[in-house]
């Protein structure tokens, strides 16, 4: 246990993210190149205390709101959508973590709060191995789509195994320190390709059980976590919140990029064949309505969050109606930032293949994004439908 460090206001955080765009937006193209956050931008973030939001203050952590992890995602997101993702999705495996049992959650924060924590979710039986054996498991084999491994101290890891007292084989997740995985650097991609979402390797690996926990009581909020910490935000189901931390860089993407649109064209600047594009009628529409696609979008997440966290305040456990809302929302604020991105690459005639063009990286990071199985709007508004029209919900929710 660690004590007690002082707590950093909710502004006070979110105005430290806010001054840090300037130089994200300097560096995006490098960290595009390398195709991982580079080294500085993490010390950067370690530095400003941002990796201790959501962890739980018995580790010194500032056990913010998730509303307060969302801003500071969002503001990450105007100056670099790589950066945005992996800040986002490690933050919120610090919320995984502190549902696990304090032990698990004493080994990862035994340095302080600002472990960096990647994960890798859905379980690949084809190219995994996994034995229960006496006090936890075996795991061989590989898990993708690794979002910020090169910097984390501890990887995340979904598998399917035998139940402890029965045939039939269960989900599950566990911890896995850094020297026990090796990174296949296997990151060649169109879109948010600085997010270093690489392979981890296992191979033969110990994970003892109390570094392990079940799906089924991850995704009720009945965990170990949530009985050892008073703050009802450990106590939401898994498939409620971690979907919010895929969601909101790509809010903040595309507020970054239509600031940049706009204060171009504010600018003067000239695409030589159109003229001054601010002149152009069809260029006050476009972003006229990208401008309410995101305004919209931003109510919609934000929206879910308050009401998730109300439900959580409450006492009680989101109904599946409202899970099933929730994650149609996320979805849907993505979809509406993807026609808003569309509309901001029409606005920029050439100019706007540039690859130093802040607009096009947006356009391939949102509609890379929107391709997540986390937030692909058709199967949310499907599932959505489905229980308006009173059948059996089909999916994550």
């Amino acid at each position: 246990m660690h004590s007690h460090a002082t707590v950093p206001a909710a502004d006070d955080l979110v105005a430290t993210a806010s001054s840090l765009v300037p130089y994200l937006i300097e560096n995006a193209a490098l960290t595009e190149k390398a195709r991982q956050i580079p080294a500085e931008t993490i010390r950067r973030l370690r530095d400003a205390g941002l990796f201790g939001s959501l962890v739980p203050s018995r580790f010194g952590g500032y056990e913010h709101d998730l509303n307060t992890t969302a801003r500071i995602v969002v503001e990450l997101g105007r100056g670099c959508g790589s950066t945005a993702w992996v800040y986002s999705v490690t933050a919120w495996q610090s919320w995984v973590v502190a549902t696990f049992g304090l032990e698990a959650q004493e080994e990862v924060w035994a340095s302080g709060p600002q472990a960096v924590i990647s994960g890798t979710y859905g379980p690949n039986p084809k190219q995994q191995t996994v034995a229960r054996v006496d006090r936890g498991f075996r795991l061989s084999g590989r898990w993708g789509f690794a979002s910020g491994c090169d910097h984390a101290d501890w990887h995340l890891v979904q598998f399917l195994a035998l139940e402890k007292a029965s045939p039939a084989q269960a989900s599950y997740f566990a911890l896995v320190p850094r020297q026990d995985f090796v990174i296949d650097d296997d990151w060649h991609v169109m879109g948010l390709a600085g997010t270093g979402s690489k392979t981890v390797v296992l191979d033969n690996v110990f994970v003892p059980e109390h570094r392990s926990l079940d799906y089924r009581s991850m995704n009720s909020g009945e965990t170990p976590g949530a009985t050892r910490h008073t703050n009802p935000i450990y106590a939401m189901p898994l498939m409620s919140v971690t979907p919010i931390g895929l969601a909101l860089p790509i809010l903040g993407v595309a507020r970054g990029a239509l600031d940049s649109l706009i204060s171009s064209a504010v600018s003067g600047a000239r695409d030589s064949a159109r003229g001054k594009f601010a002149d152009h009628t069809l260029a006050h529409a476009w972003i006229g309505e990208a401008l309410a696609s995101i305004d919209a979008a931003t109510l919609v997440m934000f929206g879910g969050i308050a009401d998730l966290t109300a439900v959580a305040k409450a006492g009680r456990r989101p109904s599946i109606d409202e899970r099933v809302r929730l994650r149609r929302d996320y979805a849907f604020a993505i979809h509406l930032c993807v026609q808003a991105v569309n509309l901001m690459l029409n606005c920029t005639g050439a100019s706007g293949i540039v690859l130093t063009n802040q607009i096009q990286r947006a356009w391939r990071d949102i509609n890379s994004a929107a391709r997540h199985i986390g937030l692909n709007w058709e199967p949310y508004a499907i599932q959505s439908g489905r229980i308006a029209l009173q059948l059996e919900p089909n999916g994550l929710f």
